[in-house]
């Protein structure tokens, strides 16, 4: 089971070293058009880790079913955190 972290506005910022902790190795920032974050494991489809269902639908429904359709692009897999405001 994947776990979905959500880090409020207002709310301490991890630092690298907690976003790292909780997806379980490097990071990568999928940037939302609202200005939040989700936080992936790097090299978690390579490593074959589970679909997070939940920030698969927040990423999806935020660039839309066009542009899913039209890239291809894959489920996030894994532990995802968003991080609300971005981590700048």
């Amino acid at each position: 089971m994947t776990k979905f972290k959500i880090v409020r506005e207002g709310d301490t910022k991890p630092s690298l070293e907690e976003m790292q902790a909780f997806v379980g190795g490097k990071i990568e920032i999928v940037r939302l058009s609202d200005g939040d974050h989700l936080v992936v494991n790097d090299e978690g489809l390579l490593d074959g880790l589970p679909v997070n269902f939940d920030a698969t639908a927040v990423w999806w429904c935020d660039v839309g079913d066009d542009v899913v359709k039209e890239h291809g692009l894959p489920p996030l897999v894994g532990d995802v955190m968003l991080v609300h405001g971005g981590i700048d």
